[in-house]
This record gives structure tokens, C-alpha cells and sequence, in this order.
């Protein structure tokens, strides 16, 4: 096997057990222990016994309904405590779970079955239009059966349609035990979870991860430091989501914390929730990170309970890192009471996390973390040859138990993504410092400017930008002028809202470049224009959704910038 330049510290053993008997077998809390509590209605709740229970029952009705062993299962709902028992039953029962973006339109939904051969959706009955509009526009019995996720009180069941009730019904009071096994070439080869990769540029893909990955993820990720105990975490990211389904299906279990359920992400609702509930910990993309700070709401709320902010889908700008700190505790303390705003990097084929900063370590370097153990990595040039060192910049690859095999149904991609030394290639740009071992992100490879043969990348530009008061969001792209001949950085701008009392004069496309113009050398300004707009695109967990930008940009100039290598 081709040797790795960087290594993450050695890993402990990885459990080859199946996920459920990994979680249930034997339990780390008594059976009552509260797991996850609805936010808006903290009598609803699953604890750590009814939970399993539930999951025995829903087994039996999944494999009552016709779910044979490796069906896809496709959830298609926003969050809810029971998500991830459903998500754990499917699995449990010998089937693949899958799950897809609530706002998706028939279209979307149609590749995300077809890509994934769904046999069975469930979704919420508020979605059930778009969902019966995919399936005419797929092969005629493509998907078995259809069944209505209504768990909350006021969600009906429409006429005709079968709810998930009868899941449990015909599960009966006990249920049936999960598909068990205890060896590692079964854990390495069944697949759990079927999740899709981002789809930033292109239509997403289809991610096998296996029993293996994810009970490894949990432990090279959590595991290997103190603290996951006793937790109270707010979830708001989409349970469909990498950036969620580790965390919710098993560490909360694993390591028993407590959750707070928010059906979809709302700034008010989430302040008061932290507030409420006292939460410790919570993971947030950098946009809300920006709107926590930029929004006159937070300073009506108490969110000094929380001590751990996790940073994710992007690298977090170190000024708006400090700035978080201090809205989130305005009075500052000793070091060790300072909230810790830390930042990690992760992708759907890791099975999410990558990198991380172990408690209780403090960076505002702008730093995504070091190697989780057991992780290696190199760093390859444009054409994919092996520059590895410290401090050497290019496109970061990845091997190791979290990394997963390939694309699901799709082997040119997988054969173009992971090479014969069984790295996987991440597009992503960045370095490790040789002094500290941290690692840092440049930018994606193929977003990368090249300004008059000069590097820029968008994610500097886009840090500066949101440090301006009057900016709430912000993206940069590459588009080609030609009475310039080259590519040139262009911004796509979302303004504050101004209050009737507002003073300050209002920023306009001059104000903007001039800001930026201050701060940055000469190829790094935004000579390719400013646009004012309404919003950024993005997708669920907070990235943008930079193909519909440059798509814009084609519009507005005729030429886009494809981005360079590094």
C-alpha cells in the first residue's frame, strides 16, 4: 500500500459489530435517560429504553411491509425526535437508509429515488404532493410502497394514503431483534446509509457508507476525547444531512447527551431554545455563525450556557471566530470559562468528520483542526503527482476506516474520485503548518480565481466582505471581462436591512470594492464587479451553491471563470 506523508495518531480499536447491537448491546445510560426532546413541546421526548423498543418494533412492521435486505428506505421529512428512530430501524432490519432535502421539487426527487433506488418512501404528509409527483415520473413500480410520517400532534394522514403507524401496529408490542453480526469483512461490505453528496456543482451523488464507517467515525471522532457526556446539544441541522446523521443516529446514543429537536433551523426559535435549555453545544455553518452575530435578535437572548460551537462546511474567518465569542459571553473571563468556538472539516465520503480541535483547545488561527486518528493524507499538485511536505499548498486526499468506497451506482466517479492508492481526492485546497500540525483550507480546487496567472481564492475575499456591518452575506466567483482578458473576482452581495434610524450611509458597488480595495493586493480586487441580491443560494447545511452563481454570471456578462487548480 502506498505510504502516506501525514498521519493522524494511531487508532484505538473499531468495534465490527452492526450499529445497533455497537449502541444497544451495552448501554452507557439507564433506560429512561432522556436522548432527544422535541424544542418546541419538551413533552415529547424518546429516552435511551423507548428508543430501542421502538426501533424492535418498527423492524418487524419494515420487514412485514415487504423491506427485504438491502432496500432503500428513503425518509423524506424535516427533523423530528422519531427521524432517527426510523433511521436506525431501517438499518436494524437489514435495509439501506436514505434521506433527501424536505425542499426538494419533483424533479430533484425523481434522480434522488432513482439514484438511489428507493423501494420505500416515508415522508411527512406536508410533502406527500411533490413526493406522489416523483414517483409518476418514474418506472411504474420503481417504488413498492409509500407511508405517512405524522408523529406530531395536527398532522393527518390524507385519504388513501397508509401511515407509519401501521409500522408500529404490525411490529406488536415487541417487535422483532435487529440483523446482527461481529466480524469486520461483513461490517466493511454492508451498507447503512446511502447519503448524498453535496452536489455544489453538478447533481448529487450517491454515498455508500458503511456499519464500519460510521461506528468508526464515532470512534476516531469522540471516542479518543473526553467530553461527549452529558451534553446538551441543540439540533438543527437536517437529519438527511452527513453533517448531522453521525451525531443523531449514534453518538447521542453511544455517548449519552441530551438533544433539543428543532424541526428546521429559525434564528429566534434556536436563541431561545439555547436560552430555555441551557445548551452546551451546538454545531453551526459559518453563514449562521455571520447572522448570529449580525442579528438584533441575539442581544435579546441568554446564550452564555454554550461552550462548545462547532464550525463546519467551510472555514470559519477568524475575526468573525472572536467577534462569536463575544456575543455568545460579552463579558470576557479566564481561559478556561471562554466559550470554544472550534472548527472542523469533514465531507459526506469521510462519513463527516476529517479534522478536528480536541477539547479543550482554543485556535483563532482559522485553523479546520488536526487529523483525526487513524486518518492519513496527502497532498497531490494539478496533475495529481505527490508533493506532499508541511506548508506545501494542493489538493488534500484522504484514506483511512471513516473513508468510504465510492459512489453508489456509479463507477466513473468513483474511479475519477479515488486513486489506485486507495486516497480519495477531496478537491479541496489547502496545507498542514509544519510547527503546530494544523491543518489549513485555501479554497476548493475548482473555485480557485486566476487573476492574470495570480491565485485568488473566493473564501478570503468572502471573509473580508462579512466583516462589513452592512454586509449580511456574501460569495465571490470568478467571470471573465473582455476588455480585461482574464478571470476577475466578482461578489454577489445580500445588504443588512436598514432601519428607519439608520444614519450610516447606504453601501453601494463603489463603497463595497473600496472596502475590499484597502485590505487586499492588487489582483485580489473585485474588478470583475459587485451585484447586489435578495439572497446567496446554497444548500441544507449552509454551502454555496457557487454552479447557480456562475450561472447568474453567465446571464448578466457572457463569460464565467471555471476555476483553477492549485
Amino acid at each position: 500500500m502506498e505510504p502516506a506523508f501525514f498521519k493522524g495518531p494511531a487508532p484505538p480499536p473499531i468495534p465490527t459489530k452492526d450499529i445497533l447491537s455497537w449502541i444497544f448491546d451495552e448501554p452507557r445510560c439507564e433506560d429512561d435517560q432522556k436522548i432527544l426532546i422535541d424544542a418546541n413541546n419538551d413533552s415529547r421526548y424518546v429516552t435511551f429504553g423507548h428508543a430501542r423498543n421502538t426501533i424492535r418494533r418498527l423492524i418487524k412492521g419494515l420487514k412485514a411491509a415487504g423491506m427485504g435486505k438491502g432496500d432503500c428506505v428513503l425518509i423524506h421529512s424535516f427533523n423530528d425526535i422519531y427521524y432517527p428512530i426510523l433511521g436506525l430501524s431501517i438499518i436494524g432490519a437489514g435495509g439501506v437508509f436514505a434521506g433527501s432535502n424536505p425542499s426538494y421539487t419533483p424533479r430533484e426527487l425523481i434522480h434522488h429515488i432513482a439514484t438511489s433506488q428507493t423501494r420505500i418512501v416515508i415522508s411527512e404528509p406536508e410533502l406527500l404532493v411533490n413526493v406522489r409527483a416523483a414517483i409518476e415520473g418514474l418506472p411504474e413500480g420503481s417504488v413498492k410502497a409509500v407511508y405517512v410520517f405524522n408523529p406530531r400532534e395536527g398532522q393527518s394522514v390524507p385519504p388513501g394514503e397508509i401511515s407509519w403507524e401501521e409500522l408500529l401496529n404490525a411490529g406488536g408490542k415487541e417487535g422483532e431483534d435487529w440483523v446482527r453480526f461481529d466480524d469486520k469483512e461483513t461490517a466493511e461490505n454492508t451498507v447503512a446509509c446511502r447519503l448524498f453528496s453535496s452536489g455544489t456543482s453538478g447533481l448529487p451523488k450517491g454515498v455508500e457508507i458503511t456499519h464500519y464507517n460510521i461506528v468508526a467515525q464515532h470512534e476516531l471522532a469522540h471516542e479518543t476525547e473526553n467530553g461527549l457526556e452529558g451534553q446538551i446539544w441543540t439540533l438543527k441541522l437536517p437529519m438527511f444531512h452527513v453533517a448531522n446523521v453521525p451525531l443523531v443516529f449514534t453518538s447521542m446514543f453511544r455517548k449519552p447527551s441530551t438533544g433539543y429537536v428543532l424541526r428546521r433551523f429559525d434564528m429566534e426559535n434556536w436563541l431561545s431554545t439555547v436560552e430555555k435549555y441551557k445548551a452546551t453545544h451546538t454545531s453551526l455553518p459559518p453563514i449562521i455563525a455571520t447572522g448570529i452575530i449580525k442579528s438584533p435578535l441575539t442581544d435579546r437572548y441568554d446564550i452564555s450556557s454554550l461552550r462548545m460551537v462547532i464550525s463546519s462546511a467551510w472555514a470559519l474567518n477568524p475575526d468573525i471566530q472572536r467577534t462569536l465569542i463575544r456575543k455568545i459571553k460579552p463579558v470576557k473571563g479566564p481561559e478556561e470559562n471562554e466559550p470554544r468556538i472550534t472548527q472542523l472539516w469533514g465531507m459526506t465520503e469521510a462519513t463527516c468528520i476529517v479534522t478536528k480541535f480536541n477539547h479543550p483547545e482554543l485556535d483563532g488561527t482559522g485553523s479546520v483542526g488536526r487529523l483525526i486518528p487513524g486518518i492519513e493524507a496527502k497532498i497531490v499538485d494539478d496533475e495529481g503527482a505527490d508533493i506532499s511536505d508541511y506548508n506545501a499548498t494542493g489538493e488534500i486526499c484522504l484514506r483511512g476506516p471513516t473513508i468510504v468506497k465510492g459512489y453508489f451506482g456509479n463507477p466513473d466517479a468513483t474511479r475519477t474520485s479515488w486513486d489506485q492508492g486507495g486516497f480519495y481526492h477531496t478537491g479541496d485546497v489547502g496545507y498542514c503548518d509544519r510547527e503546530t500540525k494544523k491543518w489549513y483550507l485555501i479554497d476548493r480546487k475548482k473555485e480557485l480565481i486566476k487573476v492574470r496567472g495570480f491565485q485568488v481564492a473566493p473564501v478570503e475575499l468572502e471573509g473580508i466582505l462579512l466583516a462589513h456591518p452592512q454586509i449580511l452575506d456574501a460569495a465571490v466567483i470568478g467571470v471573465i471581462l473582455e476588455e480585461y482578458g482574464s478571470e476577475l473576482p466578482r461578489a454577489y452581495i445580500v445588504l443588512r436591512p436598514r432601519s428607519t434610524a439608520d444614519e450610516t450611509t447606504p453601501l453601494d458597488e463603489d463603497g463595497v470594492k473600496e472596502f475590499v480595495k484597502s485590505q487586499v493586493a492588487t489582483y485580489k480586487r473585485l474588478e470583475g464587479g459587485v451585484v447586489f441580491v435578495d439572497t446567496i443560494p446554497k444548500n441544507a447545511t449552509g454551502k454555496v451553491l457557487k454552479g447557480v452563481l456562475r450561472e447568474w454570471a453567465g446571464s448578466e456578462v457572457g463569460r464565467v471563470g471555471g476555476g483553477g487548480g492549485c
